[in-house]
């Protein structure tokens, strides 16, 4: 089930808000290989990724929380 964007958008996306592909992926939480494997198609856009990456090319940041201990 894809989430209506493409390889080729979301590289397109990440390039006009002039970030590598390394700083994406730091914003996002990921690391760079997730990026590559978005970018050449070997791994799907997933309803997050695109939520992070259309809220990371409009300026936003996203703060990473730690996780809670139990």
């Amino acid at each position: 089930v894809g989430v209506g964007m493409t390889k080729k958008q979301f590289r397109a996306l990440r390039i006009k808000s002039g970030l590598t592909q390394a700083e994406l992926a730091k914003a996002m939480g990921v690391c760079r290989r997730t990026i590559t494997a978005i970018e050449t198609g070997t791994r799907e856009v997933t309803f997050k990724d695109k939520a992070a990456i259309e809220y990371i090319s409009k300026g936003y940041k996203i703060i990473q929380l730690p996780l809670a201990r139990r």
